[in-house]
């Protein structure tokens, strides 16, 4: 069940309440002070907090049904969300805080030895008779945010739908363990409802995923790609010469435009490292392509709901003049297997490209590039195009096609 950066699997099969009374115990021994623990509106969420606060000790916070920025805004000690994020209903899992901020792969193999060590003592669950909520400190984090002046917010049925309340308008906003509606994934072919109430009432729609850590707007009944949001945040919202951490897969013609005005890192994907390298470099902002976005001013984590607020001001109208400021194609898409980058690589040093190896592979060459990774998750590979030239970008697709 253990990931690089967090805990995930099918319930019943990786993911049980014995298993989540372990994670609690090995979280304990291996020093976090204390726990926040929050969690999602799947089923058996409220099991699994039980389950882990009852390995973990008397020093437990429970602030129930929260989005999980909320966790991560008041785990300086330690905290645990529990949910599957994006993943169907039948998964769940924990995400693991501390310093305000999720934990990186060093600290979740340190938490996965301590847990197998206390497996091999067949230690079992003890159920607590009361597991009380006290979810008063989360108007504390409600009361810090910025108005919410505008916008139609599809909540999905997922965590946001816990702080329903802040949004001005807002669909799909009863709890939903089954995610009935849409995926708990936001994203294009997902979001009709939105992008058909949004267009008509010529206003911003935003989505949340199902833990709502991340976010995408909707304009003129489009979805907006994940870069440039991220790119209109920091046009509008960031000084000139700030410094800004972005993921590899974001396009190079985003990249182009924000180094006109901004100091630019690229990160190999996945929250931990980005946050790493934005601690390091000592950023003000990072961005990745999946929709996470963080604002260290206000918290080491991606918090959309943050950014949704701070961009609520904004219209229809500027949002859609923004997107159109860039013209590039761009294509992605997965293959069912880990194909053999290094081939690539090979191939395209030959057709020559630049080479960049930080994650995966990008290569990019006049006006076409693509970045071919494996997934940090699944045994599958990731593959992305861009090119000012449709006919180019078909070219190298046929040419990565046969590997």
């Amino acid at each position: 069940m253990f990931g690089e950066y967090d805990v995930r699997g099918r319930m019943g099969e990786e993911i049980t309440e014995n298993n989540f009374f372990l994670l609690g115990k090995a979280l304990n021994r291996i020093g976090y002070k204390e726990l926040v623990i929050g969690r999602d509106y799947r089923k058996n969420s409220l099991e699994l907090a039980e389950a882990l606060a009852e390995g973990f000790g008397d020093d437990v916070l429970n602030i129930g049904v929260v989005p999980t920025p909320v966790v991560a805004f008041f785990s300086e000690n330690g905290g645990v969300q529990i949910t599957a994020s994006h993943n169907p209903p039948e998964y769940n899992g924990a995400k693991i805080f501390k310093k305000r901020t999720l934990i990186g792969k060093n600290e979740m193999d340190k938490i996965r030895k301590e847990f197998e060590k206390i497996k091999k003592e067949k230690q079992n669950t003890k159920k607590r008779n009361v597991f009380k909520e006290n979810n008063e400190i989360v108007k504390n984090y409600l009361e810090k945010l910025p108005e919410i002046e505008n916008g139609i917010f599809d909540l999905g049925g997922g965590a946001a739908c816990s702080i329903k309340e802040i949004f001005p308008k807002t669909i799909f906003a009863t709890p939903d363990s089954e995610f009935a509606h849409h995926s708990p994934e936001p994203k294009e072919g997902t979001l009709n409802k939105l992008e058909e109430i949004a267009k008509k009432e010529k206003e911003v729609g935003w989505a949340f995923d199902g833990d709502a850590d991340r976010a995408v707007a909707v304009v003129d009944g489009k979805v907006i790609r994940g870069d440039i949001l991220g790119a209109f945040f920091a046009a509008n919202e960031l000084k000139d010469g700030s410094r800004i951490v972005v993921s590899v897969d974001c396009s190079e013609e985003v990249i182009d435009y924000l180094k006109r005005r901004f100091t630019i890192f690229y990160s190999k994907i996945g929250t931990p490292n980005i946050t790493k390298k934005s601690f390091e470099k000592n950023a003000a902002f990072s961005m990745e392509f999946s929709g996470h976005y963080t604002y260290y001013r206000w918290l080491p984590y991606s918090d959309p709901i943050f950014i949704s607020a701070k961009l609520s001001k904004y219209g229809a109208k500027e949002f859609g003049a923004f997107v159109k400021k860039f013209k590039n194609t761009m294509v992605y898409y997965t293959i069912p297997t880990r194909i053999n980058i290094k081939k690539i690589k090979e191939k395209l040093e030959k057709k020559g490209f630049e080479i960049s190896t930080l994650d995966g592979i990008k290569a990019t060459k006049e006006d076409v590039s693509t970045l071919v990774r494996h997934s940090n998750t699944q045994p599958i590979t990731r593959i992305q195009i861009e090119g000012k030239n449709k006919n180019e970008l078909m070219s190298l697709k046929k040419l990565l096609d046969k590997y």
